[in-house]
């Protein structure tokens, strides 16, 4: 009988470990991705970058139907959670936020609106963004 019952109070503490870690991993996950979200004044590039600071971020710049636009893309959270894919952030040409997605992976939408034209971009320097957009070479 003791036996059982030292064996008993193992699977109950492993049992109990496993699903500490997952809340634990889970709400960690759930801070990170708020993280994401840009906060209500963020609305243009300048906003965006006052926010972010000096975390890391790419900027591309797409074209389509003749409009360009800027993509900002996060990784910093990738390694960090289970996302699929960066936060994303598109700039039309007068620097306005227009739609962004915590996780381009798993936003099937903004995929195919916009992960072709990511993917056929050019990557530009922080400095170099508001003279492409504005059409300055």
């Amino acid at each position: 009988m003791k036996r059982r019952g030292k064996w008993r109070f193992l699977e109950v503490t492993v049992v109990g470990a496993v699903a500490l870690f997952a809340v634990l991993w889970f709400a960690r996950t759930a801070i990170i991705v708020d993280a994401l979200k840009p906060p209500s004044t963020v609305r243009d590039l300048k906003s965006f970058q006052d926010w972010r600071g000096t975390k890391p971020t790419e900027y591309h710049v797409v074209n389509v139907n003749e409009h360009r636009y800027l993509i900002a893309s996060v990784h910093e959270h990738m390694s960090k959670t289970i996302a699929s894919g960066p936060a994303c952030y598109v700039f039309d040409q007068s620097l306005q936020l227009t739609e962004y997605t915590i996780d381009i992976g798993d936003h099937e939408l903004f995929q195919e609106k916009w992960n072709g034209h990511l993917i056929e971009s050019n990557k530009v320097s922080a400095q170099d963004v508001a003279a492409l957009l504005l059409g300055n070479p």
